[in-house]
């Protein structure tokens, strides 16, 4: 585990130091140079923390900063204990009833999700739903992520009527705002929510709402869209539609393919080729089936 590491008071420092080694670890930050960010990070602490009351909101920014960085880099564990750090502070500066405080809080559970570690996570999420959705802590879009991300967590948990639940309360936020942007991902997963259960007709109509929108938002050959054509592959496969099951799993092949900044991984190009062999040999499409 990456231990948190302590910076020597500089000699001769003022505000304006701190905050030129916080925009210093910001431009590291953005380049991907998370290590010399996190050095710039903590000077510039260090000289805030002498200078600075103990909850003053450029302190919180900067651990905001350094937590943040930490994750980026995979340092999860240190990520939670500094963010932890952070909410304390925003705590005793805010209060409970504060958007930064749920922010914070929300960041955690994600964390604690990337970690594996379920309940934690749901446990967070919970706790900042309650904050937005009934103390108005932050804006309707803040509470429809809350919402998204615990309903597919209670969906990896095989809970599917409440991750249905939560999704809905989600994908009712994001009509009432007209946006779009987060639609296909609320609607991608209440498709898989359908098609665990079983409702295949309505798990279709889930993917291909998600996929309409993804076209007309993101491209036809967006990365996302390859994961719900072969989603809707798998249903129209399963419901005995093949050559409509066969059109959706090209087409996740074609644009999976497609991708430069973020090929198709080696087990997921596998899973779509053994599909299209499926139905192939199903048809009696042999020289197919071989390809």
């Amino acid at each position: 585990m990456t231990k948190i590491r302590v910076v020597r008071k500089q000699k001769s420092t003022s505000d304006k130091d701190a905050l030129l080694f916080n925009n210093l670890g910001n431009a590291h930050f953005c380049k991907g140079n998370f290590e010399e960010a996190l050095n710039a990070y903590y000077l510039g602490l260090e000289i805030e923390r002498v200078k600075l009351e103990p909850t003053h909101p450029n302190i919180i920014v900067t651990l905001s900063n350094i937590s943040e960085t930490y994750r980026q880099r995979g340092d999860m564990e240190v990520a939670v204990q500094t963010y932890m750090e952070v909410l304390l502070l925003q705590l005793e500066r805010f209060g409970v009833f504060h958007p930064e405080t749920a922010k914070t809080l929300h960041v955690i559970g994600l964390i604690y999700d990337q970690m594996g570690n379920l309940q934690y996570a749901l446990g967070c999420l919970k706790y900042v739903i309650a904050l937005q959705r009934d103390f108005k802590c932050g804006e309707s879009q803040n509470l429809s992520a809350s919402l998204t991300h615990a309903g597919c967590i209670f969906y990896r948990l095989n809970r599917i009527n409440t991750a249905m639940e939560y999704l809905y309360e989600a994908l009712q936020l994001e009509i009432k705002r007209e946006d779009t942007q987060e639609l296909p991902f609320i609607l991608y997963n209440l498709g898989l929510c359908y098609q665990a259960e079983g409702s295949y007709n309505s798990a279709i109509k889930c993917y291909t709402k998600s996929l309409e929108l993804e076209i007309k938002t993101l491209g036809k050959d967006h990365k996302d869209s390859s994961a719900t054509n072969f989603k809707l592959g798998e249903v129209f496969s399963v419901i005995g539609r093949f050559e409509k099951a066969l059109s959706y799993f090209q087409n996740a092949l074609r644009i999976g393919r497609k991708q430069v900044n973020e090929k198709m991984d080696s087990n997921t190009e596998i899973r779509i080729l053994i599909e299209i062999g499926y139905i192939y040999c199903y048809q009696g499409n042999v020289s197919c089936t071989e390809n």
